[in-house]
């Protein structure tokens, strides 16, 4: 799997999440504020 085809299925994953979890967008945004520097992909 290629660099832009791993972007893509990581947006793909977080948006399932957001949806199954029913988080709004400020819920989102306030997530990958605070935890996004701790993840690697």
């Amino acid at each position: 799997m290629d660099a832009d085809e791993k972007e893509v299925r990581i947006h793909e994953l977080h948006a399932e999440i957001a949806d199954v979890h029913d988080l709004g967008d400020s819920q989102i945004i306030h997530i990958f504020d605070t935890c996004r520097e701790k993840l690697e992909f």
